[in-house]
């Protein structure tokens, strides 16, 4: 019977220290101390990745000591977003519905996540609220091993943002009455980049739709039914990265 792999568990590191291939990493922040050995519960030989905003390492870990570890680095490689690049229009929802939402745009590759204010959509938290969905974001992309963790943007307003959307080769609304995906897919594999959007609860009004095709967003059709928002923004999102 073949020996199955151990998991290799990875772990944000926003401050990372500079390294290279063969030399010791010293880990002293007591956080990250306390994830790998009392949550993680690695021991000496076991490997682990830490990434941060722009490097991924992997290590062995060697010296482990109460309140602190050392590991040999066996690779360093930069962080690499994944390509052509994504940005998904999402409306303020539901705390559970939002999470969701930011968890699998960060797994499946999302650039850039633009929270959108719509005349149906919930308040804003602020500064707290900014910082929780940042949190979500870091742990899908320890679980995903997607490092590239997506740039998540306070909300602007709708008209705002469809004035700034000009530029983005592919714009995207999934839509329960929109075009079929199927005669769209031919052109996802030359688009530069995209701009996906969805609906908040209870949809957008008349008019904000009648705004959002005159700036050029294609209506597309998921399924026959009605999703809800962060169903139809995980389904879209996952659509375009098959294809590109």
């Amino acid at each position: 019977m073949m020996r199955k792999e151990k998991h290799q568990f990875a772990i944000y590191y926003k401050d990372l220290p500079a390294v290279a291939v063969g030399k010791k990493l010293s880990i002293l922040d007591e956080e990250i101390v306390r994830r790998v050995l009392s949550v993680l519960r690695l021991s000496a030989k076991d490997s682990c990745v830490f990434f941060s905003d722009s490097v991924v390492v992997t290590c062995l870990l060697t010296d482990i000591k109460k309140r602190n570890f050392d590991c040999v680095v066996q690779v360093v490689e930069p962080v690499r977003a994944v390509e052509p690049s994504v940005t998904l229009l999402l409306p303020l929802l539901k705390r559970e519905a939002l999470e969701s939402a930011i968890y699998s745009a960060t797994a499946m590759g999302v650039n850039v996540i633009q929270l959108v204010m719509t005349e149906k959509s919930l308040t804003w938290g602020g500064a707290k609220e900014m910082n929780r969905l940042y949190r979500v974001a870091i742990s899908a992309a320890e679980q995903s091993k997607q490092y590239a963790v997506p740039n998540i943007k306070i909300p602007k307003k709708l008209e705002m943002l469809l004035q700034e959307s000009l530029s983005f080769s592919c714009k995207l609304h999934a839509d329960v009455e929109g075009n079929s995906l199927i005669n769209l897919s031919a052109s996802f594999a030359i688009a530069k980049d995209f701009l996906l959007s969805v609906g908040p609860e209870g949809d957008l009004t008349k008019e904000e739709r009648v705004s959002m095709q005159s700036a050029g967003f294609t209506f597309c059709r998921l399924t026959p039914t009605v999703l809800k928002a962060e169903e139809a923004a995980r389904l879209l999102i996952g659509i375009v990265r098959s294809f590109t």
